[in-house]
């Protein structure tokens, strides 16, 4: 069903489909655009067998080539920008790459024993010595009509992800149903565009005739200020960060949403809910979507509705269609409602598998490495990744837990616990602290200080105060120690 997605957009033919600063992209163009892409990528050998890599930084040139070789059906993997720097040359070989598609010169320091390559619109066709990557690509299956995202990395090695084009679609519909988008929508897309989030919001305007106005940011302000500075924004889409970083302006600043303005969206990890109460009661207008998903899942597993007249914390909400969630405990057992253990879900949108792995069975659980709960209302509450929870004398301590009432103190911007562990006195936490820099450095170390002793057993208090006046920040916006 190759057609599927492009066939859709000739239906909106003279709607915006890209927006950016300076120019406006209706679908029509951009069709035109993807099939000049396919006849060019035809010519170089690139067809629905072929493993291709695109690590293209323009964001629209970007959506441009994933929509042709989505229509090729090609194997497409999607490269970041910090990925492909970092571990760029290990990841197209790790993942039999035949073809790489960028705007960056930076392939050439990976020292590949042959390539060539073509400038056509500021994009570098390589084609990669296929001989040297992997002698036995005869045995490699054929994965037509697939995309592979690799996950980030954080807990050990990155892993392709190989998912279904029908999958990702079928996800991104559901995500335009229950935030019953239309042809009159916009969202502003600031995640990088080789993020499954973004993808997935991508994708579900798309499939409505709706429109994406695509722009990079550095700080949240700019963008608040391009919301009112540009007609017709209706939603954004951001990671935790985000939404921290409002709450704390929203302190001191009178910030104002367009009136067409109708939700935020949380994803990519855990948001507390003191965060969103604070956001909701400050634009009691707007709707706030508290997602839950991973790029194994499509990737939405859960999602739940929260507006003014519904405070009620019921954490990410219940299954979509289509998925069934379980919690077990650490011998794989199914335990009850209520009890604290691994989240398994199972969704007709999961990954085909983990690229040079077994292929999952459809029907298999897939372990989240998140821990969370099931309440008596059927809501998913997550409590943190597996990491997240340390035992000191046989008692769990939950890093959330701390950290969302850490979040409430005024000198706090935001707060990271790390899981620590010492061969003589076991696990504990340490805290990494973004002060509000009306605080001095010892002022707010007291404070958290004085606040654990006051609120938290000895156990549960982190064991060193870090403090730091900036995060450090992914290409996907998620905080990283």
């Amino acid at each position: 069903m190759r057609t599927r997605l492009l066939n859709n957009l000739t239906n909106y033919l003279n709607n915006i489909a890209i927006q950016t600063k300076s120019s406006k992209t209706t679908y029509k163009d951009l069709l035109d655009r993807a099939l000049g892409w396919i006849v060019k990528l035809g010519a170089i050998g690139i067809n629905s067998s072929s493993y291709v890599a695109l690590n293209i930084n323009d964001k629209e040139k970007f959506i441009e080539l994933f929509l042709a070789l989505w229509e090729i059906g090609a194997l497409t993997i999607t490269l970041d920008k910090q990925s492909f720097k970092k571990d760029g040359k290990d990841l197209i070989l790790q993942s039999n790459v035949q073809y790489l598609l960028t705007d960056s010169k930076l392939f050439e320091q990976f020292g590949f024993s042959y390539y060539s390559t073509v400038v056509n619109d500021y994009v570098y066709f390589v084609k990669i010595d296929e001989l040297k990557v992997n002698k036995r690509r005869e045995n490699l299956l054929c994965y037509n009509d697939h995309v592979m995202l690799f996950t980030s990395g954080t807990n050990g090695k990155k892993k392709g992800v190989v998912i279904a084009h029908d999958s990702m679609l079928n996800n991104a519909l559901k995500v335009a149903k229950y935030t019953n988008i239309s042809q009159i929508d916009k969202t502003l897309l600031t995640l990088p565009v080789t993020y499954c989030y973004a993808i997935s919001q991508m994708l579900a305007h798309f499939s409505v005739g709706a429109c994406v106005f695509l722009l990079s940011i550095k700080t949240p302000n700019e963008a608040i200020n391009i919301m009112n500075l540009y007609d017709g924004i209706t939603n954004y889409a951001a990671t935790p960060y985000f939404y921290e970083s409002l709450a704390n302006k929203m302190k001191t600043n009178n910030i104002v949403l367009p009136n067409c303005f109708r939700f935020f969206m949380n994803a990519g990890g855990y948001l507390s809910h003191l965060i969103i109460q604070k956001v909701i009661e400050k634009f009691p207008n707007i709707l706030f979507f508290n997602n839950y998903g991973q790029t194994e899942a499509g990737p939405r597993i859960s999602y739940q509705k929260i507006n003014i007249n519904n405070k009620l914390y019921l954490g990410v909400g219940k299954p979509l269609d289509g998925v069934d969630i379980i919690i077990c405990n650490e011998y794989f057992e199914k335990i009850s409602i209520g009890e604290i253990g691994e989240i398994y879900y199972c969704s007709e949108d999961q990954m085909v598998g983990y690229y040079g792995e077994e292929e999952f069975e459809t029907s298999k659980y897939i372990p989240s490495g998140d821990l969370g709960y099931i309440n008596k209302n059927g809501a998913l509450i997550i409590v943190g990744r597996k990491d997240s929870m340390i035992k000191i004398n046989g008692k769990k301590v939950y890093k959330n837990y701390i950290e969302d009432a850490l979040m409430q103190l005024e000198c706090v911007k935001s707060i990271k616990l790390k899981k620590k562990s010492h061969l003589q006195f076991g696990e504990y936490f340490d805290a990494h602290v973004i002060r509000d820099k009306s605080f001095s450095e010892n002022d707010v170390k007291n404070i958290i200080m004085d606040f654990c002793k006051k609120y938290f057993d000895v156990n549960s208090r982190p064991k060193t105060i870090i403090i730091k006046d900036e995060c450090m920040l992914s290409d996907n916006n998620k905080i990283f120690l």
